[in-house]
């Protein structure tokens, strides 16, 4: 009988630590190659991560126009609810199924320290998989669509995919 127990606790303990570490693989991983992509692309850049932040990447171009980008793992066809500054809501799990409940949430709290830092340069938030929809709270009753060219409290959101339409020398 103990055994049991002590098995299915196992089994519990391996799952949490694969579903925590994953995303966070599969950040770093991102980062590292958009990382090295950058420095492919722009030789004469300088281009670092944070030290308080490693998923923040700094990218300063000759004219010293800066970037900021932090990237952050969303599951696919999930959507983003902006409440404030600092309150994000993911919301996952129903698929590519339209009109479906998403069944699944959580707030980004990476996100917090991020948008309240006073970064001298462009904010960007990049997204490891393509949101199926991002919306932004006005006000209690109204609401709107965010796009990679609306202003959210100073950033930008975009997929990671389509990084190189914003990153670009001015």
């Amino acid at each position: 009988m103990y055994f049991i127990i002590i098995f299915v606790v196992i089994i519990a303990i391996i799952v949490f630590i694969y579903s925590v570490r994953l995303p966070k693989s599969e950040v770093n991983k991102k980062i590292r190659h958009y990382e090295n992509h950058l420095k492919t692309k722009y030789t004469n850049e300088q281009i670092s991560r944070l030290d308080t932040d490693k998923s923040v990447i700094n990218v300063v171009f000759s004219n010293n126009n800066s970037y900021f980008i932090k990237f952050v793992y969303i599951p696919n066809y999930s959507q983003i609810q902006i409440n404030n500054k600092s309150t994000w809501e993911l919301k996952y799990g129903a698929g590519n199924t339209p009109g479906k409940h998403q069944p699944h949430r959580r707030y980004l709290n990476e996100i917090a320290t991020f948008m309240n830092e006073d970064y001298v340069g462009k904010k960007i938030v990049a997204f490891t998989n393509n949101p199926k929809e991002i919306v932004k709270y006005i006000n209690e009753s109204e609401i709107i669509i965010v796009n990679p060219s609306t202003d959210v409290y100073g950033a930008n959101l975009i997929s990671v995919h389509k990084l190189d339409k914003i990153v670009k020398e001015e």
